[in-house]
Order: C-alpha cells, then sequence, then structure tokens
C-alpha cells in the first residue's frame, strides 16, 4: 500500500483554525 503525503505551506499553517494543538512544519510535513 502507497501512502501518499501532502506537503503544508507556512502559510496554509498559519490558516489553521485553533484547535488548542501546537504544530510544527518542519520541510513540508506537520509535525
Amino acid at each position: 500500500m502507497m501512502s501518499t503525503t501532502t506537503r503544508v505551506t507556512a502559510e496554509q499553517l498559519l490558516r489553521m483554525p485553533d484547535d488548542g494543538s501546537r504544530y510544527e512544519l518542519v520541510a513540508g510535513e506537520l509535525k
């Protein structure tokens, strides 16, 4: 089974709703 990773930009991260969780953007991946 192949998995697909969707890259996230800094702009997309900043537009995400605040759900109380903390996220890091590392090489286009949310951590």
